[in-house]
């Protein structure tokens, strides 16, 4: 019975050190067999605006750099950083062209929606 109740108080000790544990660690970090959160897709970011300028395009990387302007709606400053684009998206585009554009922003990743140079 002693041996009983001791496993029963060490298993019940280890699940309450661990999941304390896990409070603390970013969920990409967490042990095998937890649960993960998921991810929402893309389509739920919120989509945001912004004009800039075409500072870098790499097509083979899918990337295009922007020095771009305030993002009000995501509390943003002016600032120059790289977005993921499609191809078809930066067809026609060139390093200096001044460009309006739509990007979904999520986590550490910023995915061009639409593209378009200013009038």
């Amino acid at each position: 019975m002693k041996y009983v109740l001791a496993t029963i108080l060490t298993t019940t000790l280890v699940q309450t050190a661990a999941a304390a544990d896990l409070q603390d660690k970013p969920m990409d970090r967490m042990p095998m067999g937890q649960p993960m959160p998921m991810e929402q897709p893309a389509s739920v970011a919120p989509t945001a605006k912004a004009s800039g300028t075409i500072k870098a395009i790499d097509a083979g990387k899918g990337t295009v750099t922007l020095a771009h302007g305030p993002v009000p709606s995501l509390q943003w400053p002016p600032m120059t950083m790289g977005f993921a684009a499609t191809p078809e998206q930066l067809k026609g585009l060139k390093v200096g062209d001044q460009v309006n554009f739509e990007f979904q922003s999520q986590g550490m990743t910023a995915r061009i929606v639409s593209i378009r140079k200013a009038d």
